[in-house]
């Protein structure tokens, strides 16, 4: 089992998503929250069905929304009970076509395509309802439950998973017969309109710590 999880962890990229974030390896992006956007008109530079196995994990929903019920701490930041999330087929959309890039390039891990494209880039093919958003990866042959785990167990992936600002989750998984490569991708978004409460503040270990 060790071996197993530090296989994954070399496999695993850090995540990328639009909170600011500090001492955690993840990527940042802005916040694009601009509704005057238009969709990308460039297809994704892989077609997922073409090119291998395509598996859509709506299973992950229930398992994401057991978590963000009771809060959780990931690394050393703690994450208080949040929102359930819905499934969107957009995102998931995005998700598969960003896996099966994964796949088809021998060496090619992250978040960027190799058409350079960034996740923001690679949902507006889809949709420009979604403001923040966030993006899980992971290489390897896993189940859904597994891959979950795995996520939940990385901080920064975690971090995505219980981000009270996000309404929404799409997740896809993609195995390459001809290169023998499997990726799990997720996608987080919050559409614009729904309400997410008021801004929270952000709480760490070590803070509640020093103020006990």
């Amino acid at each position: 089992m060790e071996s197993f999880m530090k296989e994954i962890e070399r496999a695993n990229r850090p995540a990328e998503n639009t909170e600011r974030t500090t001492g955690n390896g993840n990527s940042s992006s802005r916040n694009t929250g601009n509704p005057s956007v238009s969709l990308n008109p460039t297809p994704p530079p892989v077609d997922p069905h073409s090119t291998g196995e395509v598996e859509f994990l709506t299973e992950i929903i229930p398992l994401i929304n057991d978590e963000r019920k009771v809060g959780k701490t990931c690394g050393n930041e703690i994450f208080e009970p949040a929102n359930e999330l819905a499934w969107d087929k957009d995102l998931a959309e995005a998700a598969l076509e960003h896996a099966a890039d994964l796949t088809f390039h021998r060496g090619m891990q992250g978040h960027r395509g190799s058409d350079s494209t960034r996740v923001i880039q690679r949902i507006r093919r889809h949709s420009t309802d979604f403001s923040n958003f966030a993006e899980n990866v992971v290489l390897g042959n896993l189940s859904a439950e597994n891959s979950f785990r795995v996520f939940l167990n990385s901080p920064g992936h975690c971090r995505n998973i219980m981000n009270y600002v996000y309404t929404h989750v799409g997740a896809a998984k993609h195995y390459n017969p001809e290169t023998g490569r499997t990726a799990t991708v997720y996608k987080f978004g919050r559409k614009r309109g729904i309400d997410i409460g008021p801004k929270r503040e952000r709480k760490f270990v070590d803070t509640i710590q020093e103020d006990g």
